[in-house]
């Protein structure tokens, strides 16, 4: 019993852990007039949207039958949000990235933690 609990313990701590090292982004500070320029230049992209509030989201969803390749969708990533939208980074946008499905994970950028990773 005693062995479970530490166990269970080792889990939750190991859960944990993983949790707090997901960055959190901070809210958009956009100003209006931008936001709506970038909705309409934006507009035809499938899958993306510009929110009132200066989000950028861009969700898929991987067919049935397959899965994500984490390490191409971290790496892809991060290069359209802060290589390729990294202008719209600088004016106060924050992109959220969703890869939905089997292997897939929820990334968000912010113009700080591009110039933090690409420090790294």
């Amino acid at each position: 019993m005693k062995m479970r609990k530490c166990l269970l313990l080792t889990m939750l701590a190991g859960l944990t852990a993983c949790n707090t090292m997901n960055y959190q982004a901070s809210a958009p500070t956009a100003a209006p007039e931008l936001v709506a320029v970038l909705q309409d230049e934006l507009k035809e992209i499938q899958d993306l949207k510009v929110t009132d509030e200066g989000y950028i989201d861009y969700y898929v969803w991987v067919p049935e039958g397959y899965q994500w390749d984490t390490h191409a969708i971290k790496k892809g990533g991060y290069e359209w949000a802060c290589e390729d939208m990294i202008n719209a980074l600088r004016q106060g946008f924050v992109v959220r990235m969703g890869f939905k499905g089997k292997g897939g994970r929820e990334e968000h950028y912010d113009f700080a933690r591009c110039e933090q990773e690409a420090t790294n």
